[in-house]
């Protein structure tokens, strides 16, 4: 029992931390994405891993930050799917509801782009949370045990994503681990805001129209620090030694 409350508490805090983020470039780690049925690790190239095992439903779910559905209609996906069976990827809302499913190649040997319009009348509103499901037609829509490599997942309300539009989003920080002067570098340096938040959810320090943050005061750990440009809002993972 104890257990089982200790994991509600821990979702009721990541649900009431939602805030909108619309790039995920997985340039330093796996911005909040978890595995269900599955795993879920991040690279220092820039990329995350989703490794699916034999549980029907698995899935890479994102539970700490929302979506502008109403905004944002376009979903742009570059991945590398090395599963054999797993030929369909499937988007789906807050309830479970599949608002979107792509047909993708299997055994890649490189990466492949798809972009899909979502016009299911269930894509609105803030959506929170929102999950990725490998899926194999041979097997009834079902996952199969499978690996997929995500570069990035954008939600944009465009139908077209140039290789600017990609660049233009990506961050990174420094030094990583960090004592006290925390850095952030981003491809136009237009940084508006910085916000540091503990892995309760808890806003911990912000500043605005500044690339660096003074983090001497906080307590050792690890730290997420969500940066707002005038392209849009990413999330990083830092540590404070």
């Amino acid at each position: 029992m104890k257990k089982i409350t200790c994991i509600l508490l821990f979702t009721i805090s990541l649900l009431s931390f939602a805030q909108e983020q619309h790039v995920y470039n997985f340039d330093t780690s796996e911005e909040s994405f978890i595995g269900e049925g599955g795993t879920v690790t991040a690279s220092p190239a820039g990329y995350v891993t989703f490794t699916s095992t034999t549980s029907s439903y698995a899935r890479m779910a994102q539970y700490v930050y929302n979506v502008d559905a109403d905004t944002y209609k376009y979903l742009h996906i570059r991945i590398k799917n090395l599963s054999a069976d797993n030929d369909i990827l499937a988007l789906a809302n807050g309830t479970g509801a599949i608002v979107a499913s792509i047909s993708i190649s299997v055994n890649d040997t490189d990466y492949k782009d798809y972009t899909v319009e979502i016009t299911n009348s269930k894509w609105t509103g803030a959506i929170t949370p929102f999950k990725f499901f490998p899926k194999s037609t041979a097997n009834g829509n079902l996952s199969k045990a499978g690996t997929i490599i995500y570069d990035y997942i954008i939600f944009s309300s465009s139908s077209t994503l140039a290789v600017q539009d990609i660049e233009q989003h990506k961050s990174s920080l420094y030094p990583n681990p960090v004592k006290d002067i925390l850095n952030v570098k981003t491809a136009k340096n237009d940084v508006r805001k910085l916000e540091l938040y503990d892995m309760l959810g808890k806003k911990v320090a912000g500043n605005f129209n500044s690339k660096s943050i003074n983090v001497e005061n906080l307590i050792k750990g690890l730290y997420l620090i969500k940066i707002t440009t005038n392209t849009g809002i990413s999330t990083s993972k830092f540590l404070k030694n």
